[in-house]
């Protein structure tokens, strides 16, 4: 059985790698080497085989939907964006439409293992930085994770 020391000093430690890994995406952040969204949106088209101008349609059509999805997913947490400017963006969705989309994009990733690798190479495609990718990931893993939580996700 631990020490109070111990428990204490496991425990301080693991702040230290959450205070730096927080520093690190801090600092990946700032470096400003992001995407824009625009190329988000491009990429996570071409890579579905479909033109932006169709993905941004109102089109109920699966392919479409899923690129979308993908590309709701990674502007929200990739970018850091508000669930508003994200549906602004795709063509006038409201906010409640790309929280769907961020739990359907969850729920794929969580369960296909196709759908992973294929999300996975577009975050390692458009997002340079390891810390920001891991951070996507957790979020995307469990976006009802707050910023702080998906941060530790990764460090742990």
């Amino acid at each position: 059985m631990k020490t109070l020391e111990q428990m204490l000093t496991d425990i301080y430690h693991q702040i230290g790698e959450y205070l730096e890994a927080v520093n690190n995406l801090r600092i990946a952040y700032e470096e400003k080497n992001l995407p824009t969204p625009q190329q988000i949106m491009e990429h996570i088209a071409d890579r579905n085989c479909e033109p932006l101008d169709a993905v941004l349609k109102k089109s109920r059509k699966r392919e479409l939907v899923n690129a979308r999805q993908m590309m709701a997913a990674v502007l929200k947490f990739g970018l850091k964006m508000s669930q508003e400017n994200v549906g602004e963006l795709l063509g006038g969705l409201d906010h409640a439409t790309i929280k769907y989309s961020i739990n359907q994009v969850s729920n794929n990733y969580n369960t296909y293992k196709q759908y992973r690798e294929m999300m996975d190479q577009a975050i390692e495609h458009l997002f340079e930085s390891v810390e920001v990718q891991q951070y996507i990931k957790a979020r995307i893993i469990d976006p009802s994770l707050d910023r702080k939580q998906a941060m530790f996700r990764f460090v742990a």
